[in-house]
């Protein structure tokens, strides 16, 4: 692989390895040490991060001490990992120099051989993966751009490590299959052996990110080839509105939301009523799905009385991606959601989503009308829950066309209830976190534009 120019490991460099949080007294160390005795090719030194309140501090401490040696050495890169390294049985040094390689000449900032957990995690090059997010330090190579950035770094309140690390950069890449685990975890992943909780931690993670590989596999194979020609038809889509008659400030505001908008053919429902707001909401869902079915209906939205247009919204945008979701099986589009998970990008503005929060403003799709219906219920349904827990083939639009207007008050979820401001934020966060997503996958793929 050529290297780019100044980013050179001469055959004679052994890789410089930081252990934190530990002295080379430490009963840990001996161990770690003791596992690194036969790899030549590493240079152990351990790194301690002095008398700290708490172990983050402590954590936090020892890995700048450790950038500060790097730092000062001109080491281009530096690993770091604690004393519960192992490696796994996927670890060879020369494929190990590879990926460094690899990694710089990403730009990244990072390179983790291993997670316990991570998100949205998408193919880079053969062994490497872009990740938004992670959790775990136990085998982390650092290049020498990032080093200012951690020496930077502040820890405010509860925050820890991992998570001010995932933050810091935009270029996060791991290495699968994996070559680092925990603990007592020597284990062949690819193997399926667990034997053990922190093993157990690790394989999730292995099984999620071959999840992810396939749903990305999936989607570029199942490309969207709706007939855009039919936009300058005038297409009409049956809209159903769920209000509680006692809410009156929230009908006046949904109407006005459609106002002029011509592509809906928009219904007022009646709310179930139920104690629990989030049963009678799913209650109303499923009314819905049989006044749909009995309307001979192909495509429906369903919308919450709170939804609000975002300047983004336009007809052509928003009837597009409804035939485009379409077209690649899509069950389900909604078209604004304040939280999820995991992601790919399946389309210019669609992406897979595991866990969607907020059905606020839904297109539901016939294929899926009948297993909403057969879907067993009880007490404790909720239904962006139960909607993404019926399907696989769940796409969020982006950028949104539909957010949540903030009442003061809810109906259906506590933690929006007399939280003034909570909702915003959090479609705000999930707006970004999509926007963040998109633009690493556009970095590293730059010639496999989505449609």
């Amino acid at each position: 692989m050529f290297l780019q120019p100044g980013f050179k490991i001469p055959n004679h460099t052994k890789v410089p390895v930081y252990v934190c949080n530990c002295t080379e007294t430490d009963e840990d160390y001996l161990g770690i040490s003791e596992r690194f005795s036969n790899l030549n090719e590493f240079l152990l030194q351990a790194v301690d991060g002095e008398e700290q309140i708490n172990q983050e501090l402590r954590l936090l401490q020892s890995l700048k001490n450790a950038v500060n040696c790097a730092k000062n050495a001109d080491q281009k890169f530096m690993v770091v990992c604690n004393t519960s390294h192992y490696f796994t049985k996927e670890y060879s040094f020369e494929a190990f120099i590879d990926h460094i390689r690899e990694g710089e000449l990403s730009l990244a900032d990072f390179l983790t051989g291993g997670l316990r957990w991570f998100n949205s995690a998408f193919q880079v090059t053969d062994n490497l993966y872009w990740i938004d997010s992670f959790s775990g330090v136990h085998f982390l190579v650092i290049y020498q751009r990032s080093y200012q950035k951690i020496l930077e770094v502040m820890l405010n309140g509860d925050q820890d490590v991992h998570t001010v690390l995932s933050s810091v950069s935009q270029n996060k890449l791991m290495i699968h299959p994996f070559v680092s685990v925990q603990e007592d975890v020597p284990v062949a992943l690819m193997d399926h052996i667990v034997d053990s909780a922190v093993a157990k931690v690790f394989f999730n993670a292995n099984q999620l990110l071959h999840t992810l590989n396939d749903i990305a596999v999936f989607y570029r194979e199942h490309q969207a080839i709706a007939d855009l020609s039919t936009l300058q038809e005038q297409i009409v889509i049956p809209t159903y509105i769920i209000n509680l008659s006692e809410r009156p400030e929230r009908l006046a505001h949904i109407k006005q939301q459609f106002k002029d908008r011509k592509e809906f053919m928009t219904t007022i429902v009646e709310a179930c009523v139920h104690e629990i707001g989030a049963v009678g909401l799913w209650k109303s869902i499923r009314k819905i799905i049989k006044i749909a079915i009995e309307n001979d209906d192909d495509v429906i939205v369903i919308c919450e009385d709170d939804h609000e247009f975002t300047p983004q919204y336009t007809r052509d945008y928003f009837l597009k991606n409804v035939l485009e979701a379409y077209s690649q099986g899509t069950d389900y589009l909604n078209g604004g959601i304040a939280a999820f998970e995991n992601c790919v990008l399946v389309g210019q503005n669609r992406f897979w989503t595991d866990r969607p929060t907020c059905t606020q403003f839904i297109v539901i799709y016939g294929s899926f009308f009948q297993k909403i219906l057969d879907a067993p219920y009880d007490d404790t349904v909720l239904a962006d829950a139960m909607l993404a827990n019926l399907t696989a083939n769940k796409i969020a639009l982006h950028p949104f066309i539909s957010t949540q207007r903030d009442f003061g008050y809810s109906d259906i979820t506590a933690l929006f209830d007399n939280n003034k401001g909570t909702v915003g934020r959090m479609f705000s966060d999930c707006d970004r976190k999509f926007s963040r997503i998109r633009a690493a996958y556009h970095r590293y793929h730059k010639s496999n534009a989505m449609n």
